[in-house]
């Protein structure tokens, strides 16, 4: 940790961590220990900074761009001013493609080895904060909105525009790494997934709080905001609490990691190079106040097994945790499933496991520290919560309604009937042959599933929201509604529900 000022912008190239102050770029090495090996003046005061191996491209005014290679000495070498037309907004780099973003609304791809000529010129349109590339697309934000643009689209003045999503508060870094999109934003972390259909929302961890920056580190995506890094693992999401920064505001963290898994960091009154290997470690055992709670980063649906308690924690697949001691919690397996763990019930020696577009994953869990999953079946829609009536699992599938599953074998489950609601299914509860479904804005729906292949609309209700969960006592089905509070309703008679009362409540009602 040392003290080198604050700069203007910082990046790495190789083991060499680069400092722009003002006109001057430090070039610092940091392979054993840190030295600064050289302090070069610049031809203009550049307000940007981008690195591709070797290759660095910095922005200034009057669309002055300057290219230069870095020595194996840390010096530059052969470094040129290009002069472009109009005033350069932002840059940005990937797979060898420099992307200029000017002002005028025009983006420049060119060539990172032969930046002097242009290679490809869009229409995407001026007030973007700034554009990020990969692949095909680019990825444009703005606000509270993010947009998606094909680079395949040359015609001038034509907008490219895919698809726009807004996550809800302001936007202050974007990271896109094999279709996976974090956006970082005064509401925590968003992850989007891009492929052909657009960008689809995935998650959101807002209880990180507000987010500055964001970094990759190798497989992982780091996160810097209130004092505190995240870590984003495998590029799947599970979130971890990485470290503290004694209570400093990040004001730079590099794009890239340093080799050996090293991530320079600068607050608001020192810099510190984090050695990630041994800092973060492969799971989160985030137990608050001595066992008073759990942070996950998606946690939805928990079940307990006799002294093993099962987390469904969305991307980061199932926890297992050992609560035989209660303020002592212990983690002691993961199940690792191929899409994101929405719900988690266990029978016997299985977990059963709503995997969002993967289906129903079922794991072998008789050794808790050895889970593995041994069967699967594919579902319609978004597999989200299930629950378990003798051999047969029930499960509310999102916009793929409601599936009967036979599992008196537990390697060879089978689909036994389906149906279709007109809202999107979130939570269900089983009793006495009846289903009753939260069903967003198709209220509380009630299905006769006593045959389950012929399931019958018995009776529903809307109480006024977006039904999210249900729980059942007695004669009294408790409904949680998204921003419409929790309301109760009689549903002594199923075909013929009855509201009895509605309370709001200032958060959101989930479950």
């Amino acid at each position: 940790q040392v003290g080198m000022g604050r700069p203007d912008q910082i990046a790495v190239s190789g083991d060499y961590l680069l400092v722009l102050k003002g006109r001057k770029l430090e070039t610092w090495e940091t392979a054993s220990g840190l030295r600064q090996v050289a302090s070069i003046r610049l031809p203009f005061r550049p307000y940007e900074i981008s690195v591709s191996k070797n290759q660095l491209f910095l922005s200034g005014r009057k669309g002055r761009l300057l290219t230069a290679t870095l020595k194996a000495d840390g010096t530059l070498d052969r470094h040129n001013v290009l002069a472009l037309h109009g005033g350069i907004h932002s840059i940005s780099i990937a797979d060898g493609i420099l992307a200029v973003y000017m002002k005028s609304g025009e983006l420049q791809l060119r060539d990172a080895s032969m930046p002097e000529e242009e290679k490809q010129r869009l229409w995407v349109g001026k007030g973007y904060d700034r554009m990020e590339i990969d692949g095909h697309y680019l990825y444009g934000y703005r606000g509270q909105a993010i947009s998606r643009l094909n680079m395949d689209s040359t015609e001038r003045k034509k907008r490219s525009e895919l698809e726009r999503v807004n996550v809800g508060a302001r936007i202050h870094d974007v990271v896109v790494t094999r279709g996976q999109v974090y956006v970082a934003a005064d509401n925590g972390v968003t992850l989007l997934q891009s492929n052909a259909s657009g960008l689809i929302w995935k998650n959101r961890y807002g209880s990180v709080g507000k987010i500055d920056r964001l970094a990759r580190a190798d497989d992982r995506i780091i996160a810097a905001g209130q004092g505190y890094l995240y870590t984003f693992g495998n590029v799947r999401g599970e979130h971890l609490e990485l470290l503290s920064l004694a209570k400093q505001r990040v004001i730079h963290m590099t794009s890239q990691s340093l080799p050996g898994y090293r991530l320079p960091v600068f607050g608001d009154r020192s810099m510190k190079i984090i050695d990630l290997s041994q800092e973060m470690p492969k799971y989160t055992n985030a137990w608050l106040d001595q066992g008073q709670g759990i942070n996950f980063g998606g946690q939805r649906k928990m079940d307990l097994a006799g002294n093993i308690l099962f987390v469904a924690d969305w991307f980061s697949g199932v926890h297992l945790y050992d609560v035989s001691e209660p303020a002592t919690p212990r983690l002691v397996g993961n199940i690792h499933t191929p899409g994101s763990s929405k719900g988690v019930v266990v029978k016997g020696h299985h977990a059963y496991i709503a995997d969002d577009d993967h289906g129903l994953q079922i794991a072998d869990v008789q050794d808790p520290t050895r889970p593995r999953i041994v069967a699967s079946l594919t579902l319609g829609g978004l597999a989200y919560t299930p629950v378990i009536q003798g051999n047969l699992l029930y499960m509310a599938s999102h916009r793929g309604g409601v599936h009967v599953i036979d599992i008196h074998d537990p390697l060879h489950p089978l689909l036994k009937g389906s149906y279709d609601t007109s809202g999107m299914s979130w939570s269900i509860r089983v009793r006495d042959g009846l289903a009753y479904v939260a069903d967003d804005e198709g209220g509380l729906l009630i299905l006769d599933v006593r045959d389950p292949e012929h399931i019958l609309k018995t009776g529903s209700i809307q109480p006024g929201g977006r039904v999210e969960d249900v729980l059942l006592k007695g004669d009294i089905a408790y409904v949680a509604m998204f921003e419409g509070g929790v309301a109760a309703i009689d549903v002594s008679q199923p075909a013929r529900p009855v509201l009895i009362n509605r309370t709001e409540v200032s958060g959101h009602a989930r479950g």
